[in-house]
């Protein structure tokens, strides 16, 4: 990108990257506070679950 003739410097790591563990970390805790389990009730995590209407389509990683 660049500002006035001048390059920006790129993001330090580490901001990125505790910037992202604190909206993970906030995601959980207001999940929490709201009452929703974490993870799925039904005792295993799936990456992605196919059915559209069945009981395992919730609290799945990519249903986030």
């Amino acid at each position: 990108m660049i500002f006035d003739g001048r390059r920006m410097p790129a993001p330090d790591i580490r901001l990125c990257i505790a910037a992202v563990l604190a909206m993970v970390c906030t995601q959980a805790v207001v999940l929490l506070a709201m009452g929703h389990p974490l993870i799925c009730e039904c005792g295993h995590v799936a990456l992605w679950h196919g059915a559209a209407s069945g009981p395992q389509t919730s609290q799945h990683l990519t249903d986030w």
